[in-house]
C-alpha cells in the first residue's frame, strides 16, 4: 500500500489528510462526512488528471518511441493510483460512517 502513495504523489496525501478529517469529524462531532467521501473522490481525480497531463507532457519529450512507451506506461500507473486511493479512502470513510451510525443505533449513518 505505501507503494501507491510513493507512485501517487501530493494527491494521495491529499486524499489521506481529508480521510483523517472525515473520520475526527465523524468521532468528534459525528457530523455528516459525505462532503468528505466527495472530496477524497475528487482529489484522487484531480491526482489522476494532472499526472497524466505530467505523462503526456513528458512523452512528447522523449527522444524515441521505447522511451515514450516506457513514460506512458510507468506515468499511467502512477496517476491511476491517485483513483485507486481515492476510491479505496472513500470507501473506507463512508463504511466507517455506516459502522458508526450502527452503534449509535441512528436511522442514517450521518445523523449528529
Amino acid at each position: 500500500m505505501l507503494e501507491l502513495f510513493q507512485e501517487a504523489g501530493f494527491a494521495a496525501w491529499l486524499c489521506t489528510g481529508l480521510f483523517i478529517a472525515g473520520v475526527a469529524m465523524l468521532a468528534i462531532k459525528r457530523a455528516n462526512v459525505t462532503p468528505y467521501a466527495v472530496a477524497i473522490v475528487a482529489a484522487g481525480v484531480m491526482g489522476q488528471g494532472l499526472g497524466m497531463r505530467l505523462v503526456s507532457k513528458a512523452a512528447e519529450g522523449a527522444p524515441s518511441l521505447a522511451e515514450k512507451v516506457t513514460y506512458l506506461s510507468l506515468g499511467s500507473k502512477e496517476a491511476a493510483a491517485n483513483l485507486i486511493i481515492g476510491g479505496v479512502l472513500a470507501l473506507i470513510l463512508l463504511a466507517v460512517a455506516g459502522v458508526a451510525a450502527k452503534v449509535r443505533g441512528s436511522a442514517t449513518p450521518t445523523a449528529p
